[in-house]
C-alpha cells in the first residue's frame, strides 16, 4: 500500500513537469491524460499486436537529416494531411502516462520531444485518422509499423 502511495505522488509530479514542459512547446497542447489503469482497453491490445517481433514492417525510409521527415514521409504514403495532428503517446517519456496532444508544427513538437535531433524512436496512436503507429531506427532503415483501428 505504501509503494502505491509513493507511485502516485511520483505520477502526479512527473505529469506536472510534463504539462510545464509542453506548455512551453509553440503550437502544442494537450487534449486528454490517461494512466495505464483508464486507458481504452483496445488501445492496450493494438499496442502489444504492434510491438510484437514478428509484427510485419510496412514502409522503410533512408536515414536523413530531420525527425520529422519521417513523420511526414509515413503521412504522404498514407495520403493523410500533414497540417495537425491529434496524437495519443503511450507512457510519454517513459512515464505511466498516456497523453493526446494537439499538434500544429511537426517540426517543433519533434525537437522538443527529441532534442539535438537524438533519432526519433516514435510510437503513437493519430486518434484522428485510427492509426497506430510506430517509427523505430532498424539497422539500416527507418522502419515503419502501421495498424489500422
Amino acid at each position: 500500500m505504501e509503494i502505491d502511495k509513493k507511485q502516485l505522488i511520483k505520477d502526479k509530479y512527473v505529469l506536472k513537469k510534463i504539462e510545464e514542459n509542453v506548455d512551453n512547446v509553440m503550437g502544442t497542447s494537450i487534449l486528454n491524460v490517461y494512466n495505464k489503469s483508464n486507458v481504452c482497453e483496445n488501445y492496450l491490445e493494438v499496442l502489444n499486436k504492434i510491438y510484437k517481433i514478428e509484427f510485419p514492417v510496412l514502409i522503410t525510409k533512408e536515414k536523413g537529416c530531420k525527425n520529422y521527415e519521417y513523420v511526414e514521409y509515413l503521412y504522404q504514403h498514407l495520403n493523410l494531411p500533414i497540417n495537425s495532428y491529434n496524437w495519443l503517446i503511450p507512457y510519454f517519456n517513459e512515464s505511466n502516462w498516456w497523453i493526446e496532444f494537439k499538434i500544429e508544427n511537426i517540426s517543433i513538437f519533434l525537437n522538443a520531444y527529441y532534442p539535438n535531433n537524438i533519432s526519433i524512436n516514435l510510437t503513437a496512436i493519430d486518434t484522428k485518422n485510427k492509426l497506430l503507429f510506430d517509427i523505430e531506427n532498424g539497422e539500416f532503415n527507418f522502419e515503419y509499423r502501421i495498424m489500422c483501428l
